[in-house]
C-alpha cells in the first residue's frame, strides 16, 4: 500500500459517508485529475 493510500482511504460506510468524504477531500483529487486530462487532451498527447 502506498503512502497516499494510507493517508487517503477510499472506503465508504454509506452513501452519505461517501458524499461527506467527497466534499472534504476527494473533490480536490477529482478536480486535479480532470484538469490534468483536459490539458493532456488539449496538448494532443492523448
Amino acid at each position: 500500500m502506498s503512502a497516499f493510500e494510507e493517508n487517503m482511504p477510499f472506503d465508504m460506510d454509506s452513501i452519505s459517508d461517501g458524499i461527506r468524504k467527497y466534499t472534504i477531500a476527494w473533490q480536490k483529487i477529482d478536480q486535479y485529475y480532470r484538469k490534468f486530462i483536459y490539458y493532456v487532451k488539449k496538448s494532443g498527447r492523448l
